[in-house]
């Protein structure tokens, strides 16, 4: 059986005037075309997801320890911890380090525009790792524990919209029951794309923050916790919670939580995800139907003949099924060739986007191993499984009829 699908094979594009030719040209297009847009779709949304998401995380941590009254005001609630709970949090499982951020609502003012602005102070220990990846001028602002060190880090859309830039001075104003007024000096410009935070962060040290909102060194608005890639957010926030059950105005909530749009858009890039795999598996699957229809009616004197030799409809159907198998392999190759040579070129950041729309410069692609054989296997057994099919009507061809068939 194997040499007579070798030989239907390779003798296909004898005869230029048979249908084959082209049904076969169609349908390896149809699942190389499948396997380079599934290739991608999945790289692209796997990349998306990964890359917002260390955004997020990396800007406002993995899990947020804060005041359960600060989610329904618009200034931050202190909560103090005492030495031994903060220690047994750094100590648990999954949690790689917790860092103190006191924050403050104010207004950043210049001679010809004004912004609203959340002043987030940040201790010693904190992590700059992050943002100083997105620093795109100047240096992160110093840090001391005992006194003010008067400089802040603002965003790019901060810069261009009130055409400042390092070195500059700048005033800015917080309210209580009276009127504050501190004059900073910029040390440092970030970008990180994310709107939720480049139109409201502008960051400093924690004495600062403190000192404008009048609380002692060691009140604080939130406890930001890193978790260990290798262990799950939310296992990590149900044990945290736990650990805090004696303290009942403390909240424990994740980064998904506290900011469900961004999150939301990634989910729904899920769903476009899967409907794209269904839709390119679909297209694929009719191509090679189509194909190893039209094959089948074409040798039908072939059939015919074979039979009337006494093949076993078995061993015919297994002559088309090899047949089409070596059309589905050549779409395979061709189309992971492809899908993985565009990959690469995502990868190289040579596809520019727009970041206030997508948050990212470039398109971020990210696929494993086992993801891209997954996306293999699917596509080979849907295939398969549509091919039982038209070999069925193999079982219809009678012989006597079909060498006679012209």
């Amino acid at each position: 059986m194997y040499f007579i699908a070798s030989r239907l094979y390779s003798s296909k594009n004898k005869d230029k005037r048979k249908a084959s030719q082209p049904a076969v040209l169609i349908a390896t297009a149809g699942v190389a075309l499948g396997v380079v847009v599934m290739l991608l779709s999945v790289a692209i949304v796997i990349g998306f997801k990964a890359e917002v998401g260390n955004k997020v995380s990396g800007f406002a941590s993995d899990i947020e320890v804060l005041n359960i009254h600060s989610l329904q005001l618009p200034e931050a609630n202190p909560i103090i911890l005492p030495t031994s709970v903060r220690q047994r949090i750094e100590q648990q499982p999954g949690v790689a380090y917790v860092q103190a951020v006191s924050q403050k609502i104010g207004v950043l003012k210049t001679d010809q525009d004004f912004s609203a602005i959340t002043l987030k102070g940040v201790a010693e220990d904190y992590d700059t790792t992050f943002l100083s990846q997105h620093i795109i001028s100047g240096r992160f602002p110093r840090l001391m524990s005992d006194s003010a060190s008067g400089e802040i880090l603002i965003s790019n859309y901060f810069a261009q919209r009130h055409n400042l830039s390092v070195g500059d001075k700048v005033y800015a104003y917080f309210f209580a029951n009276t009127i504050k007024m501190r004059r900073f000096a910029i040390a440092g410009i970030y970008e990180t794309h994310l709107q939720q935070f480049d139109r409201n962060f502008v960051l400093t040290d924690k004495f600062t923050v403190n000192k404008l909102n009048s609380w002692n060194p060691q009140q604080l608005s939130e406890l930001e916790v890193r978790i260990h890639p290798s262990f799950s957010v939310q296992s990590v926030q149900l044990d945290l919670q736990k650990q805090l059950a004696g303290f009942p105005n403390l909240k424990v909530i994740t980064a998904q939580e506290h900011y469900p749009q961004v999150y939301s858009w990634l989910d729904m890039l899920d769903l476009n995800a899967w409907v794209i795999l269904v839709l390119m598996l679909s297209v694929a699957a009719f191509t090679m139907v189509s194909g190893t229809l039209i094959l089948i009616l074409e040798h039908t004197p072939t059939i015919g003949l074979l039979s009337a030799l006494g093949a076993s409809l078995s061993q015919l159907r297994g002559i088309f099924m090899q047949l089409a198998l070596r059309i589905m392999v050549r779409g395979l190759v061709i189309g992971n060739i492809l899908g993985l040579g565009l990959i690469g070129i995502c990868r190289s950041s040579l596809i520019s986007l727009d970041p206030a729309t997508y948050y990212v410069e470039s398109v971020p692609v990210s696929l494993s191993v086992l993801q891209w054989m997954l996306i293999n296997a699917i596509t080979i057994v849907a295939i398969f499984a549509t091919l039982l099919v038209p070999t069925l009507i193999i079982s219809k061809i009678q012989p006597s009829k079909a060498i006679k068939f012209d």
